[in-house]
């Protein structure tokens, strides 16, 4: 399409089928009920809103920065013309950080492709000389929090066939999340286990387990590292690396079988202290002066309970 045909800054109508996708959008999928009420509106009222665009200089083409949920609606419709707006062709970071800052205001796009621009972004940095771009720096460019970024580089240390396999929605984000520091928690406490089994062959045992349903959440992974946590709280190193050993050789050993084995009671022992602190903590703040006698026989009649089981477990432990 000639340059002159579309005008920087003027509203002008397009034929939708010379416009092209964004290479740069992370945006792979969308809601199909926000696409079908969407479509039912340009139906009845047209498209009110123009598409941003920009020309490429190098193959030519009309490419979109903001609007693709309507180009596909116009497509779909058949629409001869869609009113767009043309703007300058960005910088691939340029036209990247600005994807992010239309977007991610509006509806957040899915953690892996905004990983993988994420990285393009990072990359773009390096060619300008930033080797090492914080988290906070991305935060400020890309507009996704802190947290997000980290858990978007946390996807990124993935072997891509790992990150392919998230993207085309056949594991979820966050099971590859939660997975991520047991991975790094059994390299770094237990080299007997990570010498024999690589990231690679524990992230295919772990999928594997997850696709037989032996793992059923990837909150599970949190037990996990709970377990490997006990090598610090005073648990035996056999009795976690034999835990931790059987969890990625058994098929059928959950993760919930292992911790119960080994942590616990640990855990459950030092749940139990917290609790009795916060209920000291409470009765010593509590002025008795100032309850009703309605509260005063309700908490009478509790610590009386409470009197009787403290007194069964004190002779139990002496």
């Amino acid at each position: 399409m000639p340059e002159d045909e579309i005008k920087s800054g003027v509203l002008a109508q397009v034929d939708p089928k010379k416009i092209n996708r964004n290479p740069h959008n992370p945006r792979y999928h969308f809601d199909e009920n926000k696409m079908v009420v969407l479509l039912q509106s340009i139906k009845e009222v047209g498209i009110l809103v123009p598409l941003i665009v920009y020309q490429n200089s190098k193959d030519r083409k009309i490419y979109i920065l903001d609007g693709e949920r309507r180009w596909l609606c116009a497509l779909k419709l058949n629409m001869s013309k869609v009113p767009v707006n043309r703007v300058a062709e960005p910088t691939t970071l340029e036209n990247l950080l600005r994807m992010f800052n239309i977007h991610n205001v509006r509806v957040g796009w899915e953690l892996m492709p905004t990983a993988l621009k994420l990285e393009v972004i990072l990359r773009e940095l390096e060619k300008k000389g930033r080797k090492k771009v914080s988290d906070k720096e991305l935060s400020l460019l890309t507009g996704l929090t802190q947290s997000t970024v980290d858990r978007c580089k946390k996807l990124l240390s993935f072997p891509k066939k790992y990150q392919d396999t998230a993207l085309e929605r056949k594991i979820p984000e966050d099971f590859l999340i939660e997975m991520y520091p047991v991975l790094n928690s059994i390299e770094k406490n237990l080299p007997e286990i990570s010498g024999r089994y690589k990231r690679d062959k524990l992230t295919e045992i772990f999928i594997e387990k997850r696709e037989k349903k032996v793992i059923k959440s990837p909150i599970e992974f949190r037990s996990f590292r709970d377990i490997i946590k006990g090598l610090k709280k005073g648990t035996s190193k056999k009795t976690v690396r034999e835990v931790v050993e059987k969890i990625v050789e058994d098929p059928n050993y959950t993760i919930d079988e292992g911790y119960e084995a080994s942590v616990k009671r640990f855990y459950e022992t030092k749940n139990i202290e917290k609790k009795c602190t916060e209920v000291i903590e409470l009765l010593e703040l509590l002025e008795i002066s100032e309850i009703s006698q309605e509260e005063k026989a309700l908490i009478l009649e509790t610590l009386q309970k409470l009197e009787r089981i403290i007194d069964i477990k004190i002779k139990e432990l002496t």
